[in-house]
């Protein structure tokens, strides 16, 4: 009796452990999909940036006001301060720049 008593123990510990592994799979399985529509997305922004569809940004400035922009008719430009997203953004219904690392999320419109 001691025997199969002492067998039921470990079988609960190998059913505890592999469910445990079983888990751990499907967090990583979970971070792969993740990652992967991340990496979709992005796909999907550069085709759209290359097709010079406009972009909707939200951009922080330089006193921290964070404000959302639609910007046309852009291109990367190299100014004294790093390098920026520069076109016509039809908030201001002007010419504006937006430093990289200020924009916070970018979107395609289309």
């Amino acid at each position: 009796m001691e025997l199969v008593e002492t067998l039921i123990h470990e079988a609960e510990k190998i059913k505890a452990e592999f469910n445990g592994q079983i888990e751990d799979l499907q967090d990583s399985l979970s971070d792969l999909t993740n990652l992967r529509n991340a990496q979709d997305a992005r796909i999907r922004n550069l085709k759209a940036i290359q097709g010079g569809a406009p972009l909707a940004i939200i951009y922080r400035d330089s006193e921290g006001m964070v404000t959302a922009r639609i910007v046309s008719d852009y291109h990367l430009a190299k100014l004294k301060n790093g390098v920026a997203l520069c076109g016509h953004c039809h908030i201001r219904a002007d010419h504006r720049c937006f430093y990289l690392d200020r924009i916070m999320r970018l979107f395609p419109t289309e």
